[in-house]
């Protein structure tokens, strides 16, 4: 049992990834709700520092960079010596800890924290809930309060969003992002409509909605560029950022952490699924929201449908599914991505552009 009055301190342990983080701030506005007098402190990488800052209800940050994988023992030691120090200074009363991992249920219960949070199956926690596979990741870390005999005040995942420039004209901004599915020492490129078919979708949409604005977002690395398409007329390719995210009514992407940091942030999305499944990550619709949004999906679910579940995704070993970093199509033909057609997509999005229409009325 929690003692509420002994807590005033509390860590989150999210490190990453983009996704991961938009799925825990339901969590976190919960445990301000449960406990109002205490501090809430997010523990991340500087992979997701840009989207924790945006997270209500949270007062502080500490960035934490955990080694990679293929590190040497000694650092991997050295680094959770530090982690472990870190944690015993800010004296923390309670820690949830978002990973199945007992590595950090290990250091979190040496860094003295009195009550430790977290699914069950993880060593060193002491209040835990069961970890349900086919539940969508925002409930699994709600079930975990409410366990824990913890009032669920708040359902629905936000981030705060960055004032909203209008278009000229007042247009509606439809932001498309077609690459995404990659994260520190992973990739899932298979999660990535075919690019093609998002220039096929421009010409339908130049076509029977011509006051629609258009803006193709491009990623850091090279496979998340559009040098070869740049000639093209009359297509505007910008660098993403939370600010120029910020600016679009629509977003329009597969399964990747912008998605869900867009619907977080009020913007109605389309999400392209394939080999995840979407009634557990895909961005959800709340009857008491006040975001004025719509957030829909497609999904072909096909006979092999999903694949990438939590149980593959932390499998490593698994070389039906992974090589190295990569997780991979076993059957070689990503048909459950690729079978999604224009029209498909083009209708759906119909179905959002109609409604914020209705909306703005």
């Amino acid at each position: 049992m929690i003692n509420k009055e002994r807590v005033k301190k509390i860590a989150i342990v999210k490190l990453c990834c983009l996704g991961d983080i938009v799925f825990i701030t339901p969590t976190v506005k919960n445990l301000k709700y449960n406990f109002p007098e205490s501090e809430i402190v997010l523990i991340v990488s500087d992979w997701v520092k840009d989207v924790a800052s945006l997270i209500p209800s949270t007062d502080r940050f500490i960035i934490y960079n955990p080694p990679a994988r293929d590190s040497s023992l000694i650092k991997k030691l050295i680094d959770a010596i530090k982690l472990i120090r870190m944690l015993r200074k800010e004296k923390f009363d309670l820690a949830f800890l978002g990973h199945r991992t007992s590595y950090l249920g290990f250091i979190i219960f040496l860094g003295g924290i009195k009550y430790r949070l977290g699914f069950n199956k993880t060593k060193f926690i002491n209040h835990g809930a069961e970890f349900i596979e086919n539940l969508h990741e925002t409930k699994r870390y709600l079930k975990i309060l409410e366990s824990n005999n913890l009032i669920i005040q708040y359902e629905n995942t936000e981030l705060l969003r960055l004032s909203k420039e209008k278009s000229e004209n007042g247009k509606l901004i439809l932001g498309i992002y077609p690459f995404g599915g990659v994260n520190p020492g992973t990739k899932m490129e298979i999660k990535r409509w075919e690019l093609n078919k998002y220039f096929e979708l421009r010409e339908l949409l130049n076509k029977d909605f011509p006051d629609i604005e258009i803006t193709f977002f491009e990623g850091k690395t090279e496979s998340e560029k559009l040098t070869d398409y740049k000639n093209i007329k009359g297509l505007v390719i910008k660098n993403i950022d939370l600010k120029l995210l910020s600016n679009c009514d629509i977003f329009l992407s597969g399964d990747t952490g912008v998605l869900h940091i867009a619907a977080a942030m009020g913007i109605s999305t389309l999400g392209i699924f394939g080999p995840s499944s979407p009634e557990c990550v895909a961005p959800m619709n709340y009857e008491d929201s006040e975001k004025r949004s719509l957030n829909l999906y497609i999904w072909k679910k096909i006979e092999c449908s999903p694949c990438y579940t939590p149980s593959t995704a932390i499998d490593r070993k698994n070389k039906k599914y992974w090589r190295e970093n990569n997780f991979i199509c076993y059957k070689g033909t990503n048909e459950c991505i690729k079978s999604i057609t224009v029209e498909e997509v083009f209708f759906e999005l119909k179905k959002i552009i109609d409604f914020l229409r209705l909306k703005s009325q």
